[in-house]
């Protein structure tokens, strides 16, 4: 015996039925620009671990530490110890890239296989090549995020550094001299990140696991530091 119909009459009196067809998208179309203003601010969000689990704040936070403590301890050593003996302990601009070198190489093995590795393993970017941005399009984005996080470690901490040393008559003498200083600063923080950009990109494209990706990067640094030497 077939179970009982247990509609009420009221509810098939009230069931609708919309057969509206196909309707073509007609809201806003802001173009590839915004496209890609959205995955260059996703990636920094996602690189920076923002609106991400604490575990995700881990290492860049440390490596962002990492790159200004020596220069607050500097800084503070310049403070207290008479000019002229600071003068011949505290490192100048171009020596304190070298100091962060460790700060760089942690932030581009853990950031860059973040912003590329990732995506490819969960399918991210299939989503992103359906949308009207392209590879191009895409790798660009990704790279001015990261080119853009990495400043946080390699152009910021050396501009601390050049108003600090201002500050206790370590920085450079007239505004001429202090014009040079800057453009040399940002000459060589933007050398220094685009290098490891590139480094991270290439080292993020070869695999989809992060893990082997950052070992990659690392392996790849330590070797060309070994062979320069």
């Amino acid at each position: 015996m077939s179970a009982p119909d247990m509609t009420s009459p009221s509810d098939a009196s009230s069931a609708e039925i919309f057969d509206r067809g196909y309707r073509s998208y007609d809201g806003p179309r802001n173009g590839i620009g915004t496209s890609m203003r959205s995955v260059f601010i996703n990636s920094v969000q996602r690189a920076l671990g923002l609106r991400r689990k604490f575990r995700f704040k881990i290492v860049p936070l440390f490596a962002i530490a990492l790159a200004y403590i020596p220069a607050i301890g500097f800084l503070t050593l310049a403070t207290f110890v008479p000019s002229e003996l600071a003068g011949e302990v505290v490192p100048e601009f171009a020596g304190y890239f070298g100091i962060t070198s460790i700060s760089l190489l942690l932030f581009t093995a853990f950031v860059a296989p973040e912003l590329l590795s990732s995506d490819r393993r969960t399918g991210m970017f299939g989503i992103y090549m359906a949308s009207p941005l392209n590879r191009v399009h895409y790798l660009v984005s990704k790279a001015l995020a990261l080119l853009s996080v990495l400043f946080l470690v390699t152009l910021v901490p050396v501009l601390f550094l050049l108003v600090g040393y201002s500050f206790v008559d370590l920085g450079p003498e007239g505004f001429g001299a202090l014009v040079e200083a800057l453009a040399k600063i940002v000459a060589g923080g933007l050398i220094v990140a685009v290098f490891y950009v590139l480094l991270g990109m290439a080292g993020a494209t070869f695999t989809k696991r992060q893990g082997f990706a950052a070992a990659g990067i690392v392996l790849t640094i330590i070797a060309s530091a070994a062979i320069s030497e």
